[in-house]
């Protein structure tokens, strides 16, 4: 891997690997919002194409650009850079031999191993969920990182319930993942029924496939009030956020993450958070520079 995507932009901090479409308006949507929150945040694209070149999350590919891209944002990772590599049955035992993926599952698997990602966002189940699935399951990579599944609209259940093939990969993923987000009630009833924990169920309840909106502009056009003046969500940003080391983060920051993200990330960021113990020092003492 190259050197200018290996460094991480917030070296330390926690981790958030999306496995999703890379050509995705929704893919785009949700990680923008974590666009300046102190993150680590990386996307593994599924093999349907490659971000615009200004979107500047770093980004694993999948699939063969037909230029060159910036190194330090884009990294292939699949397919192998010799086209005959699946036909050569040689090359294949030597690639395996010296631990280079020689399919996309287990290029993914090599990132999981090497990155170790603190959370693991799939956009949508199919297909995004079911490949994770094979590869915690193919690889043993189930120990790194918490999962957390996202489902949407009605193709994910509601067509897929009537196959009994899917239906089995769908209970799987209800069974494995640590957090389930989706965009409509029914699809909550509906994976409740079908094994879901009730302590899985994302804290933000219903989220849109988008993941959320811009509340600062719809604060300032007078349709929504302040985050902080939302009852509820108040109650968990003073108990949950202004305890922990994220009170180092902008108004900015706080108002941006409390309303789109950091109700479902926040359970399994703040053990990360914890272990940084000199920033936590520096906060208490009020350093400015943070």
């Amino acid at each position: 891997m190259t050197s200018l995507f290996e460094v991480d932009q917030y070296p330390g901090m926690p981790k958030i690997l999306f496995i999703g479409s890379g050509i995705s308006s929704h893919t785009f949507s949700w990680m923008d919002l974590l666009k300046g929150a102190d993150l680590n945040v990386r996307l593994f694209a599924l093999p349907d194409g490659i971000p615009p070149k200004d979107w500047q999350f770093q980004t694993y590919l999948t699939v063969s650009p037909a230029e060159r891209l910036d190194p330090g944002i884009r990294y292939r990772v699949y397919p192998p850079p010799f086209p005959f590599a699946k036909a050569n049955r040689a090359w294949n035992l030597l690639a395996d031999r010296l631990n280079f993926p020689i399919t996309i599952e287990k290029s993914l698997a090599k990132v999981i191993r090497q990155w170790k990602p603190d959370v693991i966002h799939t956009l949508g189940f199919d297909p995004a969920s079911f490949f994770y699935l094979n590869v915690r399951e193919d690889f043993n990579v189930q120990n790194i990182g918490k999962w957390v599944a996202q489902a949407r609209g009605g193709p994910d259940f509601m067509l897929n319930q009537y196959m009994p093939d899917i239906m089995e990969k769908i209970r799987r993923v209800l069974k494995e993942c640590d957090k389930l987000i989706a965009d409509n009630q029914p699809n909550y009833d509906f994976a409740l029924e079908n094994g879901l924990d009730t302590s899985k169920l994302s804290s933000l309840g219903v989220v849109s496939g988008t993941g959320g909106m811009d509340v600062e502009k719809l604060s300032i056009a007078g349709y929504v009030c302040e985050p902080g003046d939302l009852p509820a969500r108040k109650q968990y940003f003073q108990s949950a956020i202004l305890s922990s080391p994220i009170r180092y983060l902008t108004e900015y920051r706080r108002s941006r993450l409390l309303n789109v993200m950091l109700p479902v990330f926040f359970p399994f960021l703040q053990k990360a958070i914890y272990k940084f113990k000199k920033i936590k020092r520096q906060l208490i003492h009020g350093n400015p520079s943070l």
